[in-house]
C-alpha cells in the first residue's frame, strides 16, 4: 500500500481526539470541523492557545488567541508529508514520466505543477486533501484581480502600476494555459473531467495559488517548491504582523515574533509588500501600509525630458536616453520606477543623469548614495514637473459601473496611499528648492 493510501486510511479510520473541545471549532461549522480532524491526523500540531475560526476574524477564516501568547512560542507546525504540493499529490507520477511537459518545468513558473495538482485533486471526492479542499477559497471569495471583470481591471486599476503588471499576469496565465496545461490535461483526460480543463476552472486555481501558496526559498525542485500549507494559509495579513512561518527539513513552523493578547487574531505576513504589491497578488490594500510606495512611469520621464529638450538639443537627449537604456541599464522604457520618501535614489539618480554634462554621465554610477539635497535647482524642478504630471494621471477616486463595493474600497486605498507618497516627495523637494534659494 504506498503512503499516500496509508495516509488516507489513516484519516477515515482514526478516533475522534478526546480534546477536541480545547480547539474551541464549532460543530455546526461542519467543513472547519472536518478539517480540524484532518489535521490532527496527518499530523499537524495547532498550539491549544489559539483556535481556527470564522469569528473575530477580519476575512473568511482565521487564527485567534485563546490565551496571552509570549514571543517565541510555536503556535503550528506542519510535517512537510501535509503540505499540498506537486510531489506529495497522486499526480506527481504521471507529471515526473510525462515526456513533454517534464523536461520544461524549470524554465516555467514553479506554480504550474501545483496548479495541476489542485485541479487534479479537487475533482476528487475521496482525495486525500479533500477536507483541507473544502475550506480553501472558492472563485467568489478569491480577490486578486487577475479574477476581476476587464471593466473593474482598466475602470479601478487606471492610472496605477497595478494595471499594466495585471495585464502582464493575465496574458502570461493564458500563455501558459494555452501551451502547457492544457495540451498536458487532455493527453491526460482520464485524470481531468472536461469542466476542469476549462480555462475558468484553471484561472479559479491560479487565483487560489496566486493567493495563498508558499514558496520555500531553499528548494529547486519545481515539483517542491511551490505548496499550499494547510492551517497557515487561512491566517490573514498585516504589516503589523505577530507570526511568521520558517522552513525546516521535514516541517515547516509558525512561530510569535511578539506577544499576542488573548482574543487578537494573530496575524501573519505576506512579505514587506506596498499596497500595489498586496493589490496585485491578494486583491486587498491596507489603509496604514508602513511599507507604501508609489510607482513613476519611465516613459513619463522620457515624455517629460523631450518636451524639456525641445528647446535644447533633442539630439543629444535621445543619444542619452538610449545610453542610460541599453549601456548603463539603469530603467527598461516600459518600466515604473519604485519611489516613496525614503527611497527616491533611483529616480534622483535618473534625473542626474538626464541633466548631467556627457561627460559626467558614467560617474555618477559611482554615488554610493543620493537624496534630494543633490539635485541643482534645475534638476529639482523637473522633478516637481514630474511628480504633478504623476499626480495628474492618479486621481484620487475612479467610479466603475458594476464594480462591487470592497473592490471600490480597494482602489480607494491604493490611489490614496500612492498619491501620500509622491505629494510627501513633492513637499521635500519644494522645501529644499526654499532652501537653497534662501541661501
Amino acid at each position: 500500500m504506498d503512503s499516500q493510501r496509508k495516509r488516507k486510511w489513516r484519516w477515515k479510520s482514526c478516533a475522534r481526539p478526546k480534546k477536541l473541545q480545547r480547539l474551541s471549532v464549532r460543530k455546526e461549522d461542519a467543513s472547519l470541523y472536518k478539517f480540524v480532524l484532518w489535521c490532527k491526523a496527518v499530523g499537524i500540531r495547532i498550539n491549544d492557545k489559539v483556535t481556527l475560526t470564522r469569528h473575530g476574524s477580519c476575512a473568511n477564516i482565521g487564527m485567534i488567541a485563546r490565551r496571552p501568547i509570549t514571543e517565541g512560542t510555536w503556535l503550528a507546525k506542519i510535517p512537510r508529508t501535509a503540505v499540498l504540493c506537486c510531489s506529495n499529490s497522486k499526480l506527481s507520477r504521471t507529471l515526473q514520466y510525462d515526456s513533454d511537459l517534464c523536461p520544461q518545468l524549470p524554465e516555467l513558473t514553479s506554480w504550474l505543477p501545483l496548479i495541476l495538482s489542485l485541479l487534479y485533486e479537487q475533482d476528487k471526492q475521496d482525495s486525500y486533501w479533500r477536507p483541507y479542499l473544502d475550506i480553501v477559497p472558492n472563485k467568489e471569495s478569491l480577490s486578486p484581480p487577475l479574477l476581476w471583470t476587464p471593466e473593474e481591471r482598466t475602470g479601478l486599476l487606471a492610472g496605477t502600476s497595478v494595471a499594466e503588471q495585471v495585464q502582464g499576469d493575465y496574458d502570461h496565465m493564458m500563455q501558459e494555459y494555452t501551451s502547457h496545461a492544457l495540451p498536458f490535461m487532455t493527453k491526460h483526460n482520464n485524470l481531468y473531467s472536461p469542466h476542469q480543463q476549462g480555462m475558468e476552472q484553471y484561472s479559479k486555481m491560479v487565483g487560489l495559488v496566486m493567493s495563498y501558496s508558499f514558496s520555500d526559498p531553499e528548494e529547486d525542485d519545481p515539483l517542491k517548491q511551490t505548496m499550499m500549507v494547510p492551517v497557515i494559509d487561512l491566517l490573514n495579513h498585516h504589516s503589523n504582523h505577530h507570526a511568521e512561518l520558517t522552513f525546516h527539513e521535514k516541517y515547516l513552523l509558525l512561530t510569535a515574533i511578539r506577544d499576542i493578547k488573548k482574543g487578537e487574531e494573530v496575524m501573519n505576513t505576506y512579505g514587506p509588500l506596498c499596497n500595489a504589491g498586496l493589490v496585485r497578488m491578494y486583491g486587498f490594500a491596507e489603509s496604514d501600509n508602513p511599507n507604501d510606495k508609489a510607482y513613476i512611469p519611465v516613459s513619463l520621464v522620457k515624455e517629460l525630458s523631450v518636451e524639456e529638450a525641445v528647446q535644447s538639443d533633442p539630439t543629444m537627449l535621445t543619444k542619452r536616453w538610449k545610453s542610460i537604456i541599453n549601456k548603463y541599464e539603469i530603467v527598461e522604457d516600459d518600466e515604473f520606477m519604485e519611489v516613496s520618501l525614503d527611497d527616491t535614489e533611483s529616480l534622483l539618480l535618473l534625473i542626474k543623469m538626464l541633466h548631467a554634462p556627457i561627460g559626467q554621465v558614467k560617474s555618477l554610477l559611482k554615488y554610493q548614495s543620493m537624496d534630494i539635497s543633490d539635485l541643482s535647482s534645475h534638476e529639482s524642478s523637473f522633478a516637481i514637473k514630474l511628480i504633478c504630471k504623476c499626480l495628474e494621471l492618479l486621481p484620487l477616486a475612479v467610479s466603475c459601473k458594476g464594480c462591487s463595493q470592497t473592490r471600490q474600497q480597494v482602489s480607494d486605498i491604493l490611489r490614496s496611499g500612492q498619491r501620500t507618497c509622491l505629494l510627501s516627495i513633492k513637499q521635500q523637494l519644494e522645501s529644499e528648492t526654499k532652501r537653497t534659494t534662501s541661501l
